[in-house]
């Protein structure tokens, strides 16, 4: 009768994140690839999100997501190792395709790894580094290691087709979710909040370095809401990664403290926001929460990225309105970077925007109609990403 035939038990496709936004987008990834084939064969280096959709971590993460040029530096020999365990697991594994989420440190390593050593599966990158920002010769050095650029902001095409990268633009999956589909009214509820006095969001951030340098600032813009509007609610939500150092450092605090499970009830009870600057920052954007952003760099680090760095803003929401509206007299997010998050001018800020109604108003709509033209609302990044991955595994 002869051999069975043999059955191809590679992957068709491995994910790999490095961190928690990266996370949450390799988790959507892996929904959309099962939605459009059921079938398929995933493997993935990633986190707690991953791991809720099947996807359980061939590698620890931890200590990767790392966050500026002497960070950088100082991690360098733990980042080489974890690329070099990253490498192996993916060659034995030997997949159909690689999918490479955001991270460019150490992505761009593991994609020269494993082209190095000869993988002959499609090296995908899904979120491109920000080279309309800064530092535009990446394109060049990721069109060298990468077969394909899953691109999520239209600024990006006219960089990596100039490199000869291959891409598809398929849109911001943070924008996918409907950030205005949570209830208020349960929110405040389930935590004893008033509903007739104003519920003020506080966001530290997802990296273990960002708390370290805006979590002072928001201890003081708490001291100070405090005193100028003691009507108000603080709520903190917190990334799940950092809930330990949140919570240690909120100790003894009043204020309300909830897990990223109900982020979307929450900033639906709020009435405005002080972030760290990030992906949550277009979250609440997309939402209509009038937010004011903070965000602090070592000084090494600050003192490369003023020179580097292109746009006026830090924010995506306002880079886009300013690309969009070159006569914008402010930005749509009021933005403190450095020592200015120490001072009382983030809180202020935003009291001032919610102590005038009108503005309040007109800001929320600004808000939403930004986001609407970076791409809210219309179709399923994740699902275009997808697609685009089975077309090139097929």
């Amino acid at each position: 009768m002869g051999n069975p035939p043999k059955v191809d038990a590679r992957a068709d496709v491995f994910i790999v994140a490095a961190e928690p936004s990266g996370d949450h987008l390799g988790a959507d990834l892996a929904r959309a690839l099962k939605k459009q084939a059921p079938s398929i064969h995933l493997l993935a280096i990633g986190g707690p999100a991953l791991g809720g959709v099947g996807l359980q971590s061939q590698m620890d993460i931890d200590g990767l997501a790392i966050l500026g040029f002497v960070e950088g530096l100082k991690a360098y020999r733990f980042v080489l190792q974890k690329v070099r365990e990253a490498t192996d697991i993916i060659l034995e594994a030997n997949p159909k395709s690689v999918v490479l989420i955001d991270s460019w440190g150490f992505m761009v390593r593991v994609a020269k790894a494993l082209k190095a050593a000869g993988y002959e599966g499609k090296v995908i990158k899904f979120v491109a580094p920000q080279v309309w920002a800064m530092r535009s010769g990446r394109a060049k050095i990721l069109a060298r290691y990468i077969d394909h650029l899953l691109s999520t902001q239209p600024m990006d095409e006219p960089y990596f087709q100039a490199a000869g990268l291959a891409q598809t633009f398929v849109g911001n999956p943070v924008l996918d979710q409907d950030y205005g589909a949570g209830n208020a009214q349960d929110f405040r509820h389930r935590h004893g909040l008033d509903p007739h006095r104003p519920v003020i969001g506080f966001f530290f951030g997802s990296r273990p370095s960002e708390i370290d340098r805006v979590g002072p600032a928001i201890l003081h813009a708490l001291d100070r809401l405090d005193v100028t509007h003691p009507n108000c609610q603080p709520v903190c939500v917190i990334a799940d990664p950092v809930r330990p150092l949140v919570d240690s450092m909120l100790m003894d605090r009043n204020i309300t403290r909830v897990n990223q499970s109900e982020f979307l009830d929450a900033i639906a009870a709020m009435n405005g926001a002080l972030a760290c600057s990030g992906t949550v920052t277009t979250q609440l954007a997309t939402a209509g929460v009038p937010t004011v952003v903070i965000y602090r760099l070592s000084s090494l680090t600050y003192w490369f990225a003023i020179r580097m760095f292109k746009p006026r803003y830090i924010s995506l929401v306002n880079i886009s309105a300013d690309v969009n509206n070159k006569a914008l007299d402010e930005p749509l997010m009021p933005e403190f970077i450095q020592e200015e998050i120490m001072t009382d001018g983030p809180v202020d800020r935003l009291m001032q925007l919610l102590d005038e109604p009108n503005t309040a108003a007109r800001l929320r709509a600004l808000l939403i109609q930004e986001t609407r033209r970076m791409g809210a609302g219309s179709d399923n990044a994740s699902d275009r990403a997808a697609a685009a991955i089975l077309s090139m595994v097929n």
